[in-house]
């Protein structure tokens, strides 16, 4: 997991997370879910968090994935093939002289769900 900028006039975010992980990085992070699914959903479910970043966004299966109950407590979560927290930017916000800062704050908040998710696939 990590942290991503990026800046393009209409099209500037800042995200966090997990994109586009390899079979292995997947079952990792699923396993990780079912069995510390509560300190992520903690963690994605701050005031802050949620107030920044909102929904996780990302590419997710139909249905639920293989081996996994369609009534299991993080099925949202164990549905994610990519697992992203994602924060776009007005151009008149990337054009503030403050950007950089509310980048960083942001990032600090990215922090724990990149955390979290680097201790569930083992980087």
């Amino acid at each position: 997991a990590g942290y991503y900028l990026h800046v393009e006039p209409g099209k500037s975010f800042i995200a966090g997370g997990l994109h586009g992980g390899d079979a292995k990085t997947l079952t990792k992070l699923r396993r990780a879910i079912d069995t510390r699914g509560q300190e992520l959903r903690r963690i994605i479910s701050a005031s802050a968090f949620k107030k920044a970043f909102g929904e996780l966004v990302g590419d997710t299966v139909k249905t639920a994935p293989r081996g996994y109950a369609k009534d299991h407590p993080h099925i949202d979560l164990l549905r994610h093939k990519d697992i992203i927290a994602w924060h776009m930017f007005s151009d008149a916000n990337v054009q503030r002289k403050d950007f950089v800062k509310q980048a960083g704050q942001l990032a600090k908040k990215l922090k724990p769900f990149d955390d979290w998710l680097n201790d569930a696939v083992g980087k």
